[in-house]
């Protein structure tokens, strides 16, 4: 696994995920969370796109099933979705590049612009360090754009580290 940020991307970690006390998050009011339904990938998809835009805009939900949802580091109950009223907001997912590994990742965080700002985004990657973290792994990385500082400045607020080669 490649974790050089010449690539664009730069791989960020929350470090001693056992040991540590994990950040507080509030659940905005108006929000509740929702774990993996069958057909999950069709709203994660609506989500993503209006979140990441052109970096997704060949994507259907056939390529969430076959990059992820089919794939065995999936974890169905590390699958979050933030619904407000009628409608789902936002998204993330507990991943693995090896099933058996004692690192964890947290994938694919969006949330939609107009959501942004209350506290979604930090409730979402707490909801994945909890999850791995019933799990016994140590630790959870995850990749940011190099150019997105906003994303940047969040993960470090929360803990999460530049992870050096």
């Amino acid at each position: 696994m490649q974790k050089s940020c010449d690539t664009g991307q730069c791989w960020f970690i929350f470090r001693d995920l056992q040991s540590r006390a994990l950040p507080s998050a509030q659940v905005p009011e108006g929000y509740t969370l929702r774990g993996w339904w069958d057909g999950a990938e069709v709203v994660w998809l609506q989500i993503v796109k209006k979140a990441f835009e052109d970096f997704v805009k060949d994507w259907t939900a056939e390529t969430f099933v076959s990059r992820y949802k089919n794939q065995n580091n999936f974890f169905k109950d590390g699958f979050f979705m933030v619904k407000h009223k009628d409608t789902f907001v936002a998204t993330c997912f507990s991943w693995q590049d090896k099933r058996d590994s004692s690192n964890g990742q947290l994938h694919w965080l969006a949330v939609l612009p107009e959501h942004q700002g209350k506290g979604i985004g930090k409730w979402l990657a707490v909801e994945v360090l909890k999850f791995f973290k019933s799990k016994g792994k140590t630790a959870v990385s995850l990749k940011a754009e190099v150019t997105n500082k906003k994303a940047i400045r969040f993960y470090k607020a929360i803990g999460f580290e530049k992870e050096e080669l």
